[in-house]
């Protein structure tokens, strides 16, 4: 056995970075063939062996790298935490000893490891328990998950139900037509379903013993010819042959309504599957319909061991899958296959991979930065941890897209604080304001922190270049004894955006008060109650950010921070801050890449912002300049602080860089910086992930 060269691998279309590519060879025994890994999960990944008369080895690699691929979608649809491979064996075309070139590939399988493996085309069960004889590593033994056709066909028929319900209204099978095109272990018993329901059935298939087969155990099955079934009108037609089904040329000649079939990559080229689109023909994905098969053979390896009953259960989780994919197809316009693409590619990159790169670590060590305490402070320490120990407070400051992009340097009783480039958001915030207003809310937490312990700040702004402001630091530290209750810096680990429904009752005068008396120069806070006025600001919000959504760089750069609810990753937004729930929170990044969302929720966002937010506030500047951003930050977060102390719900954003479009709300003399929704929620949110202090600091000690 030897790997396949990066080389040789670059040359194949269907080459998507697989992990392992393996050639296993034993010329004595006639064993010639690839196994395929193209991703693992806890270090493990499983697909079937095809047994096949491939014309040449440049065939048979592309079909393990192709099948491969496949089954890391079909797992992560059927919610199986395990990445995706293939085994491929070129059946030679002479005699040779079966049991020998088997037992010869499970050597090749004991030596890779973790590829778990079993019956697909070519393959029975006898094989399956020569295999089990040999290794550890193969699945669908006799007399546990056994053959996983039958499962394959009972998924595949539940598919079709369903679309049936989706296109049609009602699940109803009585009198309608189904084509059949590979009657062999799987498309006979799907037939075998229909029929028992009422279905006519009209089945091919290109081997003559099959044929007669059929003839003679169900002889309502309508034979016709391999060239022609795709042709014939029919509600729903169903490929279980090979893959490869349908290039454009089959397509222009389909006459049914639903596509959904028992056979692997149907579909020669995304094209095809935009054109069966585009004529009105709903295509289940392969991968979705065609995973019973899978999840009887991967129930073996459950912790408690197969049972049927389980797999019978997961198994009709296929037409809730099926229903959320046509559904999503019918509302955003995109093909199905495309959606399901969407939902795989999310559903394996967050929740399944374990192989994180090293910037992020593990599950809860993202959100540790939250734990932060005011009695935790060093006082015994020296002055450059004591200091550290106030960016802890600084770090858990708001920033668009939770880019997090300051970075400080702590040194000789000061603490610079510098914007981080790297970390900006070059497409949704060309300026840099988003950066200076995140900056400025890191320094008033850094502020707030500093007056709680008793240290006299000193701020220069733009000290240099490279740096936004330097926070010079003097005086005695307060004692324990001496800690202030009340004080802000018990708010800053509490504080978080909470994007939840409001209920109609205003804050509390006091703190309107509040919000008054941070409205000095060069500042204005403006405080909206005016029913004409929200709307008014309203409409220009939704506005703006439709205009956004359509532009695919912005989507781009927004879905590489979303997250899911399960995420590791240090940056970005996991999907409960936007009231997403884990399932959804899966596909949202995909989602989000593909299309304008907003389509789809701008109703819902309006009804938030104008029946359930009784109140905007809206921070606007003098002047537009680096300065007069940071401003707008600091102000910006002791707000949103004093509405946590006081049990106020706030969510805000940027405001659209187009100040002439406020003239009718907002003086000429004014810009427009930050807004807010403010308002009473009995829901809760959830932190956003952080970079730990020390991952953002450089310490001098002294």
């Amino acid at each position: 056995m030897e790997e396949v060269s990066l080389r040789i691998l670059k040359n194949f279309s269907e080459f998507d970075n697989h992990t392992k590519v393996v050639h296993v060879m034993r010329r004595d025994v006639g064993l010639d063939g690839f196994i395929a890994i193209h991703r693992e999960c806890q270090g493990c990944s499983i697909g079937g062996t095809r047994f096949f008369e491939y014309l040449s080895p440049h065939d048979a690699l592309r079909d393990a790298l192709r099948l491969s691929k496949a089954m890391t979608y079909k797992c992560a649809m059927a919610g199986i935490a395990l990445g995706g491979g293939k085994g491929v064996l070129m059946k030679p075309r002479y005699s040779f000893d079966r049991s020998a070139l088997l037992h010869a590939y499970t050597e090749a399988l004991n030596e890779l490891k973790d590829f778990y493996t079993g019956e697909d085309v070519g393959m029975t069960q006898d094989d399956a328990a020569t295999m089990a004889a040999h290794s550890p590593y193969i699945v669908g033994k006799p007399g546990m998950g056994g053959d996983p056709g039958p499962w394959a066909a009972l998924s595949v028929y539940y598919a079709i139900l369903t679309a049936l319900e989706e296109v049609y209204g009602e699940k109803n099978v009585r009198g309608k037509k189904f084509a059949v095109k590979g009657l062999g272990n799987v498309g006979s018993k799907i037939a075998k379903l229909l029929l028992r329901d009422g279905g006519i059935i009209f089945g091919a298939d290109i081997d003559e013993v099959t044929i007669r087969r059929i003839r003679k155990n169900i002889p309502e099955v309508h034979i016709v010819s391999p060239e022609e079934i795709h042709t014939i009108p029919v509600d729903v037609y169903i490929p279980c042959a090979l893959g490869g089904e349908f290039d454009v040329a089959k397509v222009e000649k389909l006459a049914c309504r639903i596509v959904c079939g028992g056979a692997n990559n149907q579909l020669a080229s995304p094209e095809v599957g935009r054109l069966l689109a585009k004529r009105g023909i709903w295509y289940v994905p392969d991968y979705v319909a065609n995973a019973g098969g899978l999840i009887n053979v991967a129930a073996e390896l459950h912790p408690k061991g197969y049972q049927e009953d389980r797999v019978r259960v997961h198994v009709k989780e296929v037409s809730r899958i099926v229903r959320k994919i046509l559904r999503a197809s019918r509302e955003d316009g995109n093909p199905p296959g495309e959606i399901a693409d969407a939902i795989a590619e999310a559903a394996f990159s967050e929740y399944f991979v374990n192989t994180v790169s090293e910037d992020y670590i593990c599950t809860k060590e993202n959100y540790r930065a939250w734990q932060v305490h005011p009695k935790d402070f060093p006082c015994d320490a020296s002055w450059s941890e004591k200091l550290l120990f106030l960016v802890r407070f600084a770090i858990l400051a708001p920033s668009s897209h939770n880019c997090q992009p300051w970075y400080f340097v702590v040194k000789e009783k000061k603490i610079l604080l510098k914007p981080d480039f790297s970390r900006a958001l070059p497409v949704s915030d060309i300026h840099n304001r988003h950066l200076y207003f995140a900056l400025g809310c890191a320094l008033e937490n850094l502020l707030i922190a500093a007056d709680y312990y008793g240290f006299k700040a000193h701020v220069s702004y733009f000290p240099d270049t490279d740096t936004a402001a330097m926070v010079s630091f003097s005086g005695e530290q307060r004692i324990p004894s001496e800690y202030i209750r009340d004080h802000l810096i018990f708010s800053i680990p509490r504080r978080m955006m909470n994007r939840a429904p409001y209920d109609r009752r205003m804050p509390n005068s006091s703190f309107f008060e509040i919000v008054r008396k941070l409205s000095v120069p060069p500042l204005e806070f403006c405080i909206i109650t005016n029913d004409i006025q929200k709307r008014t600001l309203t409409e220009i919000l939704l506005s703006f950010r439709y205009r956004a959504f359509d532009d695919g760089e912005f989507r781009e750069e927004l879905s590489s921070y979303k997250r899911t609810n399960l995420t590791r990753k240090f940056l970005g937004m996991p999907g409960f801050t936007m009231g997403f729930n884990t399932p959804f929170s899966l596909i949202a990044p995909s989602l989000i890449r593909r299309m304008n969302v907003m389509r789809f929720i701008q109703n819902t966002d309006r009804k938030m912002l104008t029946m359930h937010t009784p109140v905007f506030i809206v921070v606007a500047t003098h002047q537009e300049d680096e300065f007069h951003w940071l401003q707008s930050g600091k102000a910006a977060e002791r707000m949103m602080l004093e509405a946590e102390r006081s049990g106020i719900a706030v969510a805000g954003s940027a405001m659209p860089h187009e100040s002439g479009v406020f003239r009718d709300l907002f003086p000429s003399s004014v810009y427009p910086q930050l807004f807010f929704r403010v308002g009473h929620t009995s829901h809760t949110s959830g932190h956003s992930p952080r970079l730990p202090a020390e991952r953002v600091s450089t310490v001098f000690p002294f």
